[in-house]
């Protein structure tokens, strides 16, 4: 099973105030047990993090910065679950377009373009939950890759379905042919088998089973 919803969001959110910048900027700027870090060289230190490797614009990790002072008034403490809440409501109102070419990077990688539609129309549900300062659980997954589980290209699908359902000690022979079944005999859509949504969760074992009882399945 493959975690598309949280990545772009981890990448974007973490790096820019919601994990804990205090512990990244001062490991990267204490020299001194007996001299800590100033404010320039905490905030210099978050910047370096937060922009490295390109993903994350020098403007929006700034937006980030900003927010952490603003709700604790400095880098080198952890935030606690409110004022992460109130971080990333900063941050999600300051980096607007730029977290949904980042979603939409990470969620269609280059060579998975047919994974475009699916990722537009699960970005509102995920940015809404992370604008309003809660976490992508399982629960707004599932609830995703349900409705837009039509537009999850099939190929792709059978792929998470098989890792997943040989993960828990099933043959790949049996994974395939369970696959094949509930695609002809559910109305489970390929967002569904691809994650093993709650929903549909007896057909998925059912269809497994018999699968395994099938010859060369043994």
């Amino acid at each position: 099973m493959r975690n598309l919803l949280l990545a772009p969001f981890a990448l974007a959110l973490v790096a820019c105030g919601g994990g804990k910048p205090a512990a990244t900027a001062t490991s990267s700027t204490s020299s001194s047990k007996e001299k800590p870090p100033t404010a320039e060289e905490l905030k210099t230190a978050f910047m370096a993090e937060c922009t490295k490797g390109g993903d994350v614009s020098t403007s929006s990790c700034l937006c980030g910065y900003d927010a952490i002072i603003a709700v604790k008034g400095r880098l080198d403490a952890d935030l606690d679950s409110n004022e992460k809440a109130a971080v990333h409501k900063k941050v999600t109102a300051c980096m607007a377009g730029e977290l949904e070419e980042i979603y939409m990077k990470s969620c269609a990688k280059p060579g998975e373009e047919a994974m475009g539609p699916f990722c537009k129309c699960t970005y509102p549900g995920v940015a809404t939950r992370m604008a309003d300062g809660g976490a992508v659980d399982v629960p707004l997954r599932n609830s995703l890759y349900v409705s837009c589980g039509t537009l999850y290209p099939e190929l792709r699908a059978k792929t998470d379905f098989v890792e997943t359902c040989m993960k828990e000690g099933s043959k790949e022979e049996t994974c395939t042919c369970a696959f094949k079944a509930l695609k002809a005999k559910t109305k489970l859509s390929n967002g569904a088998l691809s994650t093993y949504a709650d929903e549909g969760k007896k057909d998925i074992q059912a269809s497994i089973a018999t699968c395994a009882k099938k010859p060369g399945s043994k």
